[in-house]
């Protein structure tokens, strides 16, 4: 239960059934199989590949006051004035499969082959026009090293 509740030695984020069984053997003088300590771990309800991450939001005293003068705008719209509601997802990795896949057929399910080709990233930037409902995007695409 030790091991499973440090830290895993660098550079290694997580632990595995097997690197916490190497961990105990080194520490104790007897060895452990990795499906023992998954049984150990599933008895103590310890997860220790699980992990769950939160966002430590800063403390603005004037937090909830700035969203509702948001929300306002965007219930309100005063005349004449174009208010967008901008948006980003950076980093899209571009792939594609290597073959086909393959469709199902009676006692096979589908299959798809697991090798892709890498084209780079993209950048996808979007605006919503909170008056008109029209979406506005941008793609800004980089290509991979040595391209």
């Amino acid at each position: 239960m030790a091991a499973a509740t440090s830290a895993p030695p660098h550079p290694e984020s997580t632990w595995s059934h097997r690197k916490i069984a190497a961990q105990v053997a080194c520490t104790v003088f007897a060895a452990i199989s990795p499906s023992q300590v998954g049984r150990i771990l599933a008895d103590l309800n310890l997860k220790p590949r699980r992990v769950r991450g939160w966002l430590t939001r800063r403390d603005t005293p004037d937090f909830w006051q700035r969203a509702a003068d948001v929300c306002n705008l965007y219930l309100s719209t005063p005349e004449g004035a174009v208010v967008l509601s901008v948006g980003e997802k950076t980093a899209i990795a571009a792939r594609s499969r290597r073959h086909p896949g393959q469709a199902p057929r009676p006692g096979r399910i589908a299959r798809q082959e697991f090798e892709y080709r890498r084209h780079g990233t993209s950048s996808l930037v979007a605006a919503l026009d909170v008056r008109s409902g029209q979406i506005l995007t941008e793609t800004i695409t980089r290509m991979p090293a040595g391209s």
